[in-house]
């Protein structure tokens, strides 16, 4: 309302007026007080809601943490079952590569338990050689003294003596020497058997 319109008006209306603004004020006081009442619990509320968001913040950093760990520790586990797998297939692979290495032992063993008998019967061939040729140089080296016996035995030794050249006493001394001097050239060492030091 303008100036000229309150001066129109009368007295009563005026009061009316002034009577309804000030209930109108009144109106908007209380609703203003109710809202700050509002405005208040809300502010409380929402207080409450920030801490109970910083405790959930600060919950959800620990889990998050843990989380962390957890997903550290799945990755350990993870990387030593990974190890476990490779050492299996390491092992299945070994066990079939010792597999093969026994048998070439096996073999290996055959082989040298073949060349070992070879050698003991090559021994055992030259020792019949060798006890041959010193079977025959006996019976010939026994010869002089067959002759000297047989010489003994004759009524005229000292004639048969004399026929007996000189020769033969050195080739029945010499003999002896020879066959034993022969007999270490051609026997080889003796090849300890199992248990002999």
């Amino acid at each position: 309302m303008t100036e000229r319109e309150l001066r129109k008006l009368k007295r009563h209306d005026v009061l009316q007026l002034l009577l309804v603004q000030v209930q109108e004020a009144e109106q908007i006081r209380q609703q203003l007080t109710r809202t700050e009442e509002q405005l208040k619990a809300e502010t409380e509320l929402t207080e409450r809601l920030k801490a109970k968001l910083n405790s959930k913040d600060a919950q959800i950093h620990k889990l998050k943490g843990r989380l962390d760990k957890k997903d550290t520790q799945l990755r350990e586990l993870r990387s030593t079952l990974e190890k476990l797998r490779q050492d299996r297939r390491i092992r299945m692979e070994r066990s079939g590569s010792i597999a093969e290495a026994a048998l070439q032992l096996s073999g290996i063993f055959e082989a040298a338990q073949s060349a070992a008998d070879l050698y003991l019967e090559n021994i055992r061939q030259r020792s019949e050689e060798v006890e041959a040729k010193l079977l025959k140089r006996k019976a010939a080296s026994e010869q002089p003294i067959e002759v000297l016996k047989k010489a003994e035995e004759t009524p005229e030794p000292e004639k048969m003596a004399e026929d007996i050249p000189d020769e033969t006493e050195e080739i029945a001394e010499e003999m002896p020497e020879e066959a034993s001097e022969e007999i270490a050239e051609e026997v080889p060492e003796r090849v300890p058997k199992e248990g002999e030091p």
